[in-house]
């Protein structure tokens, strides 16, 4: 059985009382947007931004290196993690896998997503299956199982 989650303090509680049940955190694209107001006001390093290259952009990359690393997980000590599908990249798997690290991806084929997020117009295309797939993702959620199985066989 594998438990996920947004929130470590469950996670570690699971982890206390059934220390046998494989638990992971669980990443989500927007989590960092509560930062964006001060991401704003740090001073720019580097070469200027491209077009699309913006604030956001910078706490997507800064995600992925948190997620890449494992961080979460080597602070909670799991060794599996959750991610939503538009974080997974092939580096992310590769590293990962090297630490001995499971990855699994949310949520395929949604039926609705939460109020606060608009949601991802690649969720419910067969390519991004097939994407992850190849990827070498070790599971994938989806509110449509049948249609996911149709697709991976």
């Amino acid at each position: 059985m594998v438990i996920t989650s947004f929130d470590p303090r469950k996670l570690r509680a699971v982890s206390r009382a059934q220390p046998q049940l494989a638990v992971g955190f669980c990443f989500d694209d927007m989590m960092l947007d509560f930062a964006l107001p001060v991401l704003t006001r740090l001073p720019r390093r580097g070469p200027p931004r491209e077009e699309g290259q913006g604030v956001r952009a910078s706490a997507l990359a800064l995600l992925t290196r948190v997620l890449d690393a494992n961080l979460v997980g080597s602070v909670l000590g799991t060794s599996l993690v959750g991610a939503e599908h538009t974080l997974i990249g092939r580096e992310t798997v590769r590293r990962l896998h090297a630490r001995g690290v499971a990855i699994g991806t949310h949520t395929l084929f949604p039926l609705a997503a939460p109020p606060h997020k608009p949601m991802s117009p690649i969720a419910s295309l067969p390519a991004e299956v097939e994407r992850l797939v190849e990827l070498g993702v070790d599971w994938i959620e989806t509110d449509d199982p049948e249609r996911l199985l149709a697709l991976i066989g």
